[in-house]
């Protein structure tokens, strides 16, 4: 019995699937295994959120 179309997509999916779940998570960056170094510091949560000031709130405020 020959395959179908469906069958052959529903394969395909599977494999591609396992394949994608058996990758390494932490694939290393040209810096190491963290996406980039933060400025401010190894334990930085928050990122470029760091930049968010009153004063930042209040002129993009001002551009609504």
């Amino acid at each position: 019995m020959r395959p179908t179309s469906s069958s052959r997509c529903l394969a395909s999916i599977a494999i591609c699937t396992l394949m994608i779940s058996a990758s390494p998570t932490h694939a290393q960056t040209p810096t190491g295994s963290r996406w980039w170094p933060s400025e401010w510091g190894p334990d930085d949560q928050r990122g470029a959120a760091n930049r968010l000031t009153p004063a930042k709130v209040i002129e993009a405020a001002g551009l609504i």
